[in-house]
């Protein structure tokens, strides 16, 4: 009886220390929560600040994380830590985190020097480790960024030459429409044959000087000729600059293009956001219409160059999504299983709610519209852009690859 009683004494001791290491962890939790809170806080209300004194937010995102105990006990013992409370406390200093994204490389300097100037927060470092390259040509910024792989599995990288948030009240005097007319009349393009090493900043410049602004391009493999088609939405002299329409060129090499040519026009409405795919030997052609509808619209050709065919029963789906005007830039890829994801960039809701919404079918012969949202996860709210697809060996040089961006 008394070695039993032993036992139970032992037993409740062990339970109650355990239960009491279950609430200390607990507590020291709630406190990196509330840490997280906080900060998260403070940026918000600076972002806010910022944007009524400069007219813009520097920053993109915030995402916040808390490692779960497990990770962090597995931390502890593979640095060799003592597995305490007090060993968290003085060895771990990345229990929690929170990840600011900026859209240019001086605004992290921006916000890191509005944080430093609070009382109770301290800038360790800042990590550039994110960034592949900087535009340090053009407008000094771009957007609508796509990524291309060639045929002899090199790398391509084009965007819009465009710092619309620098310099809307400068350059473009408050209006957008200046930007049309006015903006830059080349493509930036980086080119790598590794995808971690990439070459300096280019740009491209076209043969046609009645084109306005070059806005979101895009890159589309043409196999019958085996030549590229970068597209993009353009306004044109000859019309005032009072519209954009989608125009191409033709390269085999990405050294030499084309002149420019018109590929598409709309006559009640402007187009811009092209984007083309091919399927079972039909062309899919997707752009966002700004007017009747305001919406992104879907066409089908059994040739490149058209003749294209307006896709109705698309139409009919894209007005039953609530708030189908915020949607723009359309992008198309093949997933694993063969079913086809069509992305939609949606903008009408609060900017940290913004992003790519994912709408999986078995084929673009039969679009439906039916959100998957759910079976999708991103590390943050993916944009303009593409997805493409890359092999195990170029993922893990990706992952190893210490990216350094010199300001």
């Amino acid at each position: 009886m008394n070695d039993l009683n032993a036992k139970k004494e032992e037993f409740v001791k062990q339970f109650e220390g355990l239960e009491s290491t279950f609430s200390e962890i607990k507590m020291l939790m709630t406190y990196y929560e509330c840490a997280i809170l906080e900060v998260k806080t403070k940026l918000d209300v600076l972002n806010k600040e910022f944007q009524a004194n400069e007219l813009r937010n520097p920053i993109e995102t915030i995402k916040t994380r808390i490692k779960s105990p497990a990770s962090i006990m597995e931390k502890l013992e593979r640095k060799g830590f003592e597995l305490s409370i007090q060993s968290i406390k003085d060895n771990l200093d990345d229990v929690a985190g929170i990840r600011v994204i900026c859209s240019f490389v001086d605004d992290i300097y921006k916000v890191a020097d509005m944080l430093t100037n609070q009382d109770d927060i301290k800038i360790l470092s800042i990590d550039f480790e994110d960034a592949v390259s900087t535009a340090k040509k053009g407008d000094l910024g771009v957007r609508d960024i796509v990524i291309a792989r060639t045929r002899d599995n090199r790398f391509v990288i084009m965007a819009t030459d465009l710092a619309l948030i620098k310099n809307i009240d400068t350059k473009y005097k408050g209006n957008i429409r200046n930007a049309f007319k006015d903006g830059s009349k080349a493509i930036a393009m980086w080119k790598s044959d590794d995808l971690v090493n990439w070459s300096d900043e280019i740009l491209l410049q076209f043969d046609d000087d009645n084109l306005g602004c070059f806005w979101a391009p895009g890159i589309f493999f043409d196999d019958e000729s085996g030549e590229y088609v970068v597209h993009w939405s353009s306004s044109n002299k000859n019309d005032d600059y009072s519209g954009l329409a989608i125009y191409y060129s033709v390269t085999k090499d990405f050294e030499k293009f084309s002149k420019p040519k018109l590929f598409c026009k709309k006559t009640d409405s402007e187009l811009l956001d092209s984007f083309l795919y091919k399927s079972n030997g039909t062309y899919h052609f997707f752009v966002k219409s700004a007017d009747n509808p305001k919406a992104v619209i879907h066409e089908t050709s059994q040739s490149l160059y058209g003749p294209y065919e307006r896709d109705i029963f698309f139409d009919e789906q894209m007005a039953s999504l609530e708030k189908c005007n915020t949607y723009e830039a359309p992008m198309v890829y093949t997933l694993s299983d063969k079913k086809i994801c069509l992305m939609l960039d949606f903008y009408g809701c609060e900017k940290e709610d913004m992003g790519y919404v994912p709408f999986v079918m078995e084929s673009l012969d039969s679009i439906n519209l039916k959100c998957s949202k759910e079976k999708f996860t991103f590390p943050y709210k993916f944009k303009h852009g593409v997805v493409m697809e890359i092999t195990g060996d170029e993922y893990e040089r990706i992952k190893k690859h210490k990216w350094i961006n010199k300001k």
